[in-house]
């Protein structure tokens, strides 16, 4: 039997007002271990004095009589004793300041209720574990479940609070796992004729041709810039008059109100000699725009118009008009 282990030696003066729930759960306990060694009734007597140690030895002097008394009466008697001690609201209170702690899961809380509760006198201890659990868990979840599920059991409370732990816990694993890298090996693309290289090479050859309204090369990016406008020579519109640049047919319209001559860069680039061009700090606006136009220089260059020659300075510019 001193192979075997005992229980801890009961003490009175740990708190005294739960003395009648503490030897209630000490002598079940002690109950227990008399059956599982088989202890015959007459030496169980004695192992509750031995066990229960000099408190209770002191305890059964005074509560029992001379008279020879068995393991029954001795339990009821030290239990008559620690009877007025019991206080079921100072020991709900106890269990009303037990709360989840960081690192402890919702069935370890759930099981230290249970345990505090276990050596309570209380009315419904299944009811008050219950209502502990709820409001001393951290999980806003079970809170916000359980309001919406007023009547569920403590049983299904458990179950859905251990489940959304253990989702919580498995999902934090796979946000801190390490991403898979894939070795990726290069490949040969397979080129195909597709309708789109068909339209840039209708776009190509549209280049190489000319306007018969204005002269300036097709296709037009926003439209021929002669629409609208009057020939200066005919009086007609929709078209340009042709002057000569270096004995060259160049389409320009004419304004002799005009300040400045301007000359597109696709007619500068057309010309059979390349022209220098020179800085120029001159700015150019177009009507109604507040930005001025891109300018790539200036130069002065011979122009002919009905069999009249003079030299004129042109500023040419990148895009955007046709030659006047």
């Amino acid at each position: 039997m001193d192979n075997n282990p005992a229980l801890e030696p009961f003490t009175v003066s740990e708190a005294p007002p739960t003395q009648a729930a503490r030897w209630k759960a000490w002598i079940e306990r002690l109950q227990a271990y008399l059956e599982a060694l088989d202890i015959r009734d007459e030496c169980k007597r004695p192992l509750v004095l031995h066990l229960g140690g000099a408190d209770i030895h002191k305890i059964s002097k005074s509560v029992i009589e001379a008279a020879p008394h068995t393991y029954t009466t001795l339990n009821d008697a030290i239990s008559a004793h620690f009877k007025p001690y019991a206080n079921p609201d100072y020991e709900l209170f106890l269990l009303c300041q037990v709360h989840q702690k960081t690192e402890e899961s919702v069935d370890v809380f759930y099981a230290c209720l249970k345990e505090l509760a276990s050596i309570c006198t209380l009315p419904d201890e299944e009811d008050e574990v219950r209502t502990q659990f709820i409001q001393g868990c951290t999980s806003s979840m079970l809170h916000e479940h359980t309001l919406q599920e007023p009547n569920m059991r403590m049983k299904d409370i458990l179950t859905f609070g251990c489940s959304q732990e253990l989702s919580k816990a498995r999902a934090a694993t796979m946000e801190q796992a390490t991403p898979v890298q894939v070795k990726t090996e290069p490949v040969n693309a397979v080129v195909t004729r597709s309708p789109k290289n068909k339209d840039m090479q209708r776009g190509a050859r549209q280049r190489d041709r000319q306007c018969r309204w204005c002269g300036c090369s097709l296709p037009h990016p926003w439209g021929c810039p002669a629409h609208g406008k009057i020939c200066s020579a005919c009086g007609k519109i929709n078209h340009f008059a042709k002057v000569t640049l270096q004995n060259q047919p160049v389409p320009a319209l004419i304004d002799t109100g005009a300040s400045i001559n301007l000359m597109a860069a696709e007619v500068y680039h057309s010309l059979p000699t390349r022209l220098q061009l020179r800085p120029t700090s001159v700015l150019v606006y177009a009507f109604g725009n507040a930005q001025p136009l891109q300018i790539m220089g200036t130069f002065t260059v011979e122009v002919g118009h009905e069999g009249t020659d003079s030299p004129q300075k042109y500023i040419c510019l990148k895009k955007g008009l046709v030659s006047c």
